[in-house]
């Protein structure tokens, strides 16, 4: 059996708890340890709260890139009518149709 390339960028994993590290020292610098002193349905509340903020720029997230997916079907319509090519990627075909033949 051959063993397979990881997949885990082990320098994005160090970059990822280096800023996780950062934090935490920004933290016990502006609250001192109180974060271990306070209850555990506080620091839930916390995380429930930051779940909600992270749900929040994911959505904002999906939309923009909604609206660049939009922009290059434009983009890729506007580039096949300059070679003079019939469009290929029509809304029909997005949304798993086969594209009209009367286009």
């Amino acid at each position: 059996m051959t063993r397979r390339a990881s997949r885990l960028d082990e320098k994005a994993v160090d970059r990822f708890f280096a800023a996780v590290r950062r934090r935490l020292r920004r933290g016990a610098l502006e609250y001192g340890d109180a974060s271990f002193a306070r209850p555990a349905r506080d620091l839930v509340a916390e995380i429930e709260a930051e779940l909600h903020d992270v749900a929040g720029w994911a959505f904002v997230l999906c939309e923009r890139l909604r609206r660049l997916r939009r922009l290059a079907r434009r983009v890729d319509r506007i580039a096949d009518a300059h070679r003079g090519r019939r469009p290929t990627h029509t809304r029909a075909r997005a949304r798993g149709r086969p594209p009209r033949r009367d286009i």
